[in-house]
C-alpha cells in the first residue's frame, strides 16, 4: 500500500538519486563522521568505520545484496572534545555461499563491550531466499527472544506466507503472534494481490486486516484496506494512482480515501501530488489533508528539490503547513555534495529559525580497494536477452571475468520484485534461462544481474 508521505520522500530522494553507480565506482563506504553545530561552529560528534571481507558480494539482511561487512565500529567524541571513545560495534558472519548468518551488536560501557542485540538468519537449502530471521536482546545475563519471522515462497520467489512469533519472557521461547498470507491472481491484463493478516488468539487464528492491490500490465491502479469485525470484512481506506505521462512509471497523484459507514461513501483523506523535471527527477512533493467540516484541503507537507547542472549537488527544502492560516512555512533544509561516481561525500542539515541555522553535517569516505589492495572489477561486463519480446521464458547471455555467484532479479514497471534467482557462473560466456511456467501480464519488465552491487541491467517485454 503506497502511503507515500513527504517525510518518506525526504529520505528516498537521496537514495534514488545516488543509487546508480558507474562501473568500477568506489561503492564501499569506508568511514563516516557527523558534526554538530553549537551556534558558532561545527564540532565532531560521532564517527564510524567499516571492515569488509575483500571484494566479495553476498546476500545480507532481508535478502539485500551487499559487500560482506564483517565489522563496523562507531565512536563518539568525549565531553572535552579531545578523545574519540568507542560506543557501538556490530559483527556479522556469513556462510560459504556468502549469506548472512549472524549479526551481533554490542555497546561499550567505558571498560567492556556489553551485548545488546543479536540476529540469527537461516536460508532455504541451495537457494538465496531467507526463510527465518530470529532476533534477541540481552537482558544483562542472557539472551531473550524478541521476534521471529518465517517465510514461505512460491515458484517465482514471491513471499506467500509470513509467520511472526514473539518472544515469551516467561518460558524463554517463542509464542505464535501473526500470520500474513498473500495470494497473487492474474485476470487477463490485471494482477490482483491480496494480503491477509491474522493474529493468534485463544488457540485459533483470528482475521485482522486485508489489503488488496490491483495492478494492470504496468502500474498499480488502486489499493484497498479492509478490517475484520462482526464476522465480515469492512471497508477501511482506498488509494488511487495517476502516473506521469512522460515516463509512465512515476506517480503524479496519489489520492487516499476513508470509508464513511454512516454515509456509505468514500471520503477524501489525503492528496499527494508529485512534479518531475525533464530528466524525470522529483522536484516537488505536496501532501494535503481533507477537512470534512470545511470541505477543503489543508496543507500538511511540501518538499522542493533542486539539482545542480553538473549533478554535483542537490538541495531539498521541507515545508510544513500552518493549520491556522493554511500557508507554508520552512522547516528544514538539506544540501548534498556528490562526487563524480554519484556518491554522497557530504550532507548539511539546517533548521528554520527566522533564517536557516546549521544543525548537523555528515561526511562520507569511500574506498576503491579490495582486501588485497587491488581495485575490485565487476564480474559481468555485458548481457543480452533472447527472445525479446518473450512469453513464458527467456535466456540472458552474459560474460564473466571470474567464477562465482550471480543473482538475477526481475521487476515489473512499478518496481515490484517479481522474482530473484541465484546461480553459479564460470569464466567466459554464461546463460541463465528463466521460466515463469505461465505467461506474465503483458508489458515492460526490467532485470538486474548483480554480484554484491548492480553491474548489468536491461529491459524486456512480455507479449
Amino acid at each position: 500500500m503506497k502511503h507515500l508521505t513527504l517525510v518518506v520522500f525526504f529520505m528516498c530522494i537521496a537514495v534514488s538519486s545516488f543509487a546508480q553507480q558507474p562501473q568500477g565506482a568506489p561503492t564501499r563506504l569506508f568511514s563516516s563522521r557527523t558534526d554538530n553545530y553549537d551556534g558558532t561552529s561545527f564540532h565532531p560528534h560521532d564517527s564510524a568505520h567499516y571492515t569488509y571481507s575483500g571484494d566479495r558480494g553476498g546476500i545480507g539482511q532481508y535478502g539485500q545484496n551487499e559487500y560482506l561487512i564483517l565489522f563496523d565500529l562507531a565512536h563518539h567524541l568525549s565531553a572535552s572534545g579531545t578523545t574519540w571513545n568507542d560506543s557501538l560495534q556490530t559483527t556479522k558472519t556469513y556462510d560459504a555461499n556468502d549469506r548472512l548468518l549472524t549479526l551481533l551488536s554490542q555497546i561499550y560501557d567505558g571498560s567492556n563491550w556489553i551485548n545488546s542485540k543479536r540476529e540469527v538468519h537461516s536460508w532455504v537449502t541451495n537457494n538465496k531466499r531467507e526463510d527465518t530471521v530470529s532476533s534477541y536482546y540481552w537482558n544483562g545475563s542472557k539472551w531473550e527472544p524478541t521476534s521471529k519471522f518465517i517465510y514461505n515462497f512460491d515458484a517465482l520467489g514471491r513471499v506467500i506466507e509470513e509467520f511472526q512469533e514473539k518472544g515469551d519472557t516467561i518460558s524463554g521461547g517463542w509464542a505464535t503472534a501473526y500470520w500474513y498470507l498473500t495470494h497473487y491472481n492474474h485476470f487477463g491484463d490485471i494482477d490482483t494481490q491480496i494480503s491477509q493478516t491474522m493474529s493468534w488468539q485463544s488457540g485459533a487464528w483470528q482475521n485482522l486486516s486485508m489489503f488488496v492491490s490491483i495492478v494492470d500490465t504496468v502500474h498499480e491502479l488502486s489499493s484497498f484496506l479492509y478490517s475484520w469485525s462482526a464476522g465480515v470484512w469492512n471497508k477501511g481506506s482506498r488509494d488511487t494512482f495517476i502516473y506521469y505521462a512522460d515516463n509512465g512509471n512515476s506517480i503524479t497523484v496519489d489520492s487516499e480515501f476513508t470509508w464513511s459507514s454512516n454515509q456509505s461513501t468514500w471520503t477524501p483523506y489525503y492528496l499527494n501530488t508529485y512534479v518531475y523535471d525533464k530528466d524525470n527527477r522529483l522536484v516537488n512533493s505536496t501532501k494535503q489533508s481533507y477537512n470534512v467540516n470545511q470541505q477543503a484541503w489543508v496543507k500538511q507537507l511540501q518538499q522542493n528539490t533542486t539539482y545542480s547542472p553538473d549533478n554535483s549537488a542537490q538541495q531539498s527544502i521541507l515545508y510544513l503547513g500552518d493549520a491556522g492560516t493554511n500557508t507554508w512555512y520552512p522547516y528544514s533544509n538539506t544540501v548534498w555534495n556528490i562526487n563524480q561516481s554519484g556518491l554522497i561525500v557530504s550532507e548539511m542539515d539546517s533548521s528554520w529559525q527566522t533564517l536557516w541555522v546549521p544543525a548537523t553535517s555528515h561526511y562520507y569516505w569511500y574506498t576503491e580497494n579490495s582486501g588485497s589492495g587491488v581495485k575490485a572489477s565487476p564480474q559481468v561486463i555485458s548481457s543480452s536477452v533472447y527472445p525479446n519480446p518473450f512469453t513464458k521464458t527467456f535466456t540472458i547471455t552474459f560474460i564473466s571475468k571470474k567464477e562465482g555467484d550471480v543473482m538475477l532479479k526481475l521487476y515489473d514497471m512499478t518496481g515490484r520484485l517479481i522474482t530473484k534467482t541465484m546461480t553459479n557462473i564460470s569464466v567466459g560466456e554464461n546463460k541463465i534461462v528463466w521460466d515463469a511456467g505461465f505467461a506474465l501480464p503483458k508489458g515492460c519488465y526490467t532485470y538486474d544481474l548483480v554480484v554484491g552491487n548492480v553491474i548489468s541491467n536491461g529491459k524486456i517485454i512480455s507479449e
